[in-house]
């Protein structure tokens, strides 16, 4: 199997989530290396200047997409978030979103609420199908 294909779906996921090419480039590469990799490691596998990528990492231990680790007198790195966990944040900041918005179109009055009645249909159909994978992936857990 060609790792760089591997390394190119995990970058494309990884921006759809709001990672930037740099973040991005950098998740693919730590999920896919068989150890943790130094700062220098990841730079070097990147191509981005050592600044930049040092920058990025931290950021990202930040934001709990990483960890940082101590190990044989070096800094490492090893993502700390899977999939299924980035897929639950994202889908309950979304129904969040989408609850807020559907509580503000209910607060309206008159012509408003009614224009925006098949967007708000749209809304709660999308808040229930988000709700009902949430209690799948319980029952599967």
């Amino acid at each position: 199997m060609d790792i760089r294909k591997l390394m190119d779906d995990i970058k494309k996921i990884a921006k759809h989530w709001g990672f930037g090419e740099i973040d991005s480039s950098i998740y693919a590469v730590i999920v896919t290396s068989e150890r943790p990799l130094t700062a220098h490691e990841i730079s070097n596998r990147i191509g981005y200047a050592y600044s930049s990528t040092i920058n990025a990492l931290n950021q990202m231990v930040r934001a709990g997409f990483l960890e940082k680790k101590r190990e044989n007198g070096k800094n490492v790195y090893l993502p700390t978030m899977d999939f299924v966990d980035i897929i639950r944040k994202d889908s309950e900041n979304i129904c969040s979103l989408l609850q807020q918005i559907a509580n503000r179109i209910h607060s309206l009055e008159g012509k408003y609420k009614q224009k925006f009645e098949s967007l708000l249909q749209g809304i709660e159909k999308a808040i229930g199908y988000l709700e009902r994978a949430k209690m799948k992936e319980g029952s599967n857990a």
